[in-house]
């Protein structure tokens, strides 16, 4: 059935995932689709491919609540596999590609997978290898192992030998006209996603999000943008984070644009990408804009068309990117794998998009916990609360009240305010404090006043333990390409904006970052690095 475009008083649009698509291919032109490295594909081949690859998953037993987790890059399997799994009412579990062994055998015996689809090799990962250590009873065929949660589990392998993916790997005996998969659809709340976090705290928990979640968790954001039917968006995020699957995979089905992706992020190939597709908005973490722009050949791509971009970090960081690439229209954002938050407008000032993290998501209820119950009462400040379909279901395998309250609010664990006119702001998170002599000191506080520093591209502050102190503040910086940085003048400059027991204890300049597979900064690899080389434990 035909359905006109989706549009911001429409959002949380409540479906399953494959009926959107059905409905996509009918409403939008068959140029509308995903643009991969080397392929693209419409609307109307991806149900059809789809489809076909339902069937496949169908014969090995998948059906639905089943898991099936895909350990592949950004590219078109990746794709059809996540529309495979909604026409069956199964859950899609990405699989990191930069994972080492201990944490993907983690994740895939917490989740307890029907069906594994995997490269053997992507970049210098070696996951043929990983999964026989895995599933030790592999063969050059189907591969099994019994599990806790499901009878049998199958590995196949996903491979690039210009045979089409979803024909590959059919067992004999299989005929393709045999592969029909059931009649029945599931309803919108039911689970199509299991976003596992980054664990850089703890073991990796996964978020369990509904059709209605991953359909709409990036539609609000790019309508709120300005990109109209038939335009291209770039994604640089990766499928294993919720960036990509749930923010960038479903934009053509409801929005009609496209949605370009390099197989994995480099300032090279999200430059050629620009130019090439005439992408008007993007997304990335704060470091790949610092990259492309760093980038020898940076003033001789056309990245004209691009008009606007989203990011997350300090107010200073965000307006050198905004400035330097240029973009016109650049926000921060507020969001996490359990729970879409907020998100700025084209229709405000660009000090208000770098500073505040925008209106809540429609439809969306978002609050903050002052102490005495939910509140948007402007200037009161608290952890924020979120609840409604823009929150997930809950953590797969874990008690389902974890992380909500008896009212149906999850709380983030981050905190914020609101202004009077309904923006939130992102003031920190309770782990991102330090406490020098029993004194709370934000890092993002600090941080944004080392980035205010001419000499300074971007900083990260962490906390060591100190003899005298108790905890240090310590400050870790990358220095301006050229520029003779020195320590005292960053002293210096913090004793101007901050109190002195806010001033870093510590200045280390760092040339290389500890970044997640999802393209954050990993705060926790930075401390202890930091805690190695200063001694003793934070």
């Amino acid at each position: 059935m035909k359905h006109p475009p989706v549009t911001q008083a429409d959002v949380p649009w409540r479906t399953d995932m494959f009926s959107a698509l059905d409905a996509a291919v009918t409403t939008f032109d068959s140029n509308t689709g995903w643009i991969f490295e080397g392929e693209r594909l419409s609307l109307q081949v991806m149900r059809a491919r789809s489809e076909q690859a339902a069937g496949l998953f169908h014969t090995y037993g998948v059906g639905p609540g089943d898991r099936v987790a895909v350990w592949l890059p950004n590219d078109a399997d990746w794709v059809t596999a996540f529309f495979a799994c909604a026409r069956l009412g199964a859950v899609l579990v990405p699989l990191n590609t930069r994972w080492t062994t201990l944490e993907c055998a983690q994740v895939l015996e917490n989740c307890g997978p029907r069906l594994v689809l995997f490269r053997p090799r992507f970049l210098k990962a070696d996951h043929a290898a990983s999964l026989r250590l895995i599933y030790p009873d592999l063969d050059s065929g189907e591969w099994t192992k019994a599990y806790r949660q499901t009878p049998r589990t199958h590995v196949l392998h996903v491979g690039r030998d210009g045979i089409p993916s979803w024909v590959r790997p059919f067992r004999k005996g299989i005929s393709q006209n045999s592969l029909s998969p059931p009649v029945s659809r599931p309803g919108p709340d039911h689970p199509l996603l299991i976003q596992y976090t980054s664990g850089t705290t703890a073991r990796p928990k996964g978020a369990v999000l509904s059709h209605t979640h991953v359909l709409n968790f990036g539609v609000d954001p790019i309508l709120r943008m300005g990109v109209k039917v038939g335009e291209t968006v770039l994604n640089t995020q990766p499928l294993f984070h919720v960036g990509g699957s749930c923010a960038a995979v479903p934009l053509p089905v409801v929005l009609g644009c496209s949605v370009a992706m390099p197989e994995y992020y480099s300032p090279e190939l999200v430059l050629q990408t620009i130019q090439a597709e005439k992408c008007v908005a993007r997304g990335g973490m704060p470091t790949m804009y610092l990259r492309e722009m760093a980038h020898p050949r940076f003033c001789e791509y056309d990245v004209s068309s691009l008009r606007a971009g989203w990011t997350i970090g300090a107010p200073e960081l965000l307006e050198k990117i905004r400035t330097g690439y240029p973009l016109e229209h650049l926000f921060a954002l507020y969001g996490s794998s359990e729970a879409a938050g907020a998100w700025g407008t084209v229709t405000d000032s660009p000090d208000v998009r770098i500073n505040s993290v925008g209106l809540p998501y429609s439809g969306a209820e978002v609050a903050v916990d002052a102490g005495y119950g939910p509140t948007n009462a402007p200037a009161h400040s608290g952890e924020i609360i979120i609840r409604g379909w823009a929150r997930m279901m809950g953590y797969y395998d874990e008690s389902q009240a974890e992380g909500f309250d008896d009212k149906g609010w999850f709380r983030t664990g981050d905190i914020g305010h609101f202004d009077s006119e309904g923006r939130l702001y992102f003031d920190g998170r309770h782990k991102d404090v330090v406490k020098p002599g029993g004194e709370n000191v934000s890092a993002l506080e600090v941080e944004s006043v080392l980035v205010s520093h001419p000499e300074i591209v971007q900083a990260a502050v962490v906390g060591v333990a100190d003899p005298d102190l108790g905890e240090a503040v310590v400050a870790c910086v990358e220095q301006v390409a050229g520029s003779g940085l020195q320590v005292q003048s960053i002293i210096e400059h913090c004793r101007q904006h901050l109190s002195p027991f806010k001033v870093p204890k510590h200045i280390v300049v760092v040339a290389d970052w500890p970044i997640t597979g999802s393209g954050k900064l990993n705060k926790n690899e930075l401390a202890a690095r930091m805690c190695a080389e200063l001694g003793g434990p934070r």
